[in-house]
């Protein structure tokens, strides 16, 4: 346990000293506290909350650009080799030539 706390205010230490904030009065250290990690929760929730939609929407604009196909593209193209299946049947009883 005594570690542990030897750890923390190590990290507690280098925090001040590569915030600056160690030449701070108290009461000036606590606000910039407050603003610092009320940012940085902010900047965490945002992330949690919009950063998914975003990379979602973004693999699927760019999917659509680097080679898949649209769903109207693909069922215009199942629709025709459908067609195409159907001249076929039509050769083999005698229909309409090719």
């Amino acid at each position: 346990l005594a570690i542990g706390d030897e750890y923390l205010g190590w990290l507690y230490y280098q925090y001040l000293l590569i915030t600056s904030i160690y030449v701070l009065e108290p009461w000036e250290q606590s606000i910039f506290n407050s603003v610092f990690f009320s940012s940085v929760a902010m900047v965490i929730y945002t992330s949690y909350a919009f950063v998914p939609v975003h990379v979602r929407l973004a693999l699927k604009f760019f999917s659509g650009i680097c080679g898949e196909q649209p769903e109207s593209t693909m069922a215009l193209k199942q629709w025709m080799d459908g067609m195409d299946d159907r001249k076929e049947i039509g050769n083999e009883k005698g229909g309409l030539p090719t």
